[in-house]
């Protein structure tokens, strides 16, 4: 999985996992595996019942600079990976994360293979742009821009916060994935009144969400 985030995304994780040191007792791996799944059906609207879930560490920097050694302070966060495989050795169907301290699921993705094939008219769109390996900075307009945008918040009211108002829509970043040509990864904050952001991932050409961060939930 490749993710890219933002300074704004950055300190808003590193002010929730300040946070959630402050109680280092852990859940269980069954309470993970019941928040990993929970999300995952919530978000991508199917039924698993099942997931992997294995304990995992993830060093953060405390400060954005590291020393003249080269060196820089690191707290490391313990979160669960809440996968519900696909029966090969390493694929996944569906993924999450868990905060190992506080249960919060704050992450799930469905694996591009799910996606249904490309219809002629998405394959007639990646020809005339000439976007056989992701889309070029030439074909990234405000319109696409849009669009991508009205998508991941459509998502965002439908599926989490049908009562809280956007304030404000900021396009993060677009990539493409060479093992998943012709797909580009559209990435979208949506930043809500009560001060959560989701962190969503819209793929061109099927405008479908795949991927969803959800940070500073609770905050008020």
């Amino acid at each position: 999985m490749k993710r890219i985030l933002s300074g704004i995304m950055l300190l808003s994780l590193s002010v929730t996992a300040a946070l959630s040191a402050c109680a280092p007792k852990m859940i269980s791996e069954a309470k993970a595996e019941e928040a990993g799944i929970a999300l995952i059906n919530h978000a991508f609207g199917v039924n698993e019942t099942e997931a992997k879930v294995k304990l995992r560490s993830a060093a953060r920097p405390d400060g954005p600079q590291s020393n003249t050694n080269g060196n820089s302070n690191q707290t490391v966060d313990r979160y669960y990976s809440v996968t519900v495989p696909d029966g090969t050795y390493d694929g996944f169907l569906y993924d999450a994360e868990v905060n190992a301290q506080t249960g919060t699921a704050y992450f799930a993705e469905m694996n591009k293979g799910l996606f249904p094939s490309l219809t002629p008219e998405q394959k007639d769109l990646i020809d005339r742009l000439g976007a056989e390996h992701g889309l070029k900075s030439s074909n990234i307009d405000r319109e696409l821009l849009e669009n991508a945008g009205f998508v991941a918040t459509e998502w965002i009211t439908q599926t989490f916060q049908p009562k809280q108002r956007i304030t404000e829509v900021i396009n993060e970043s677009i990539f493409s994935d060479n093992g998943q040509e012709p797909l580009t990864d559209i990435n979208d904050a949506i930043v809500l009144e009560d001060g959560t952001i989701y962190y969503v991932t819209v793929i061109w050409p099927m405008m479908q969400i795949q991927r969803v961060f959800i940070f500073n939930q609770g905050v008020q």
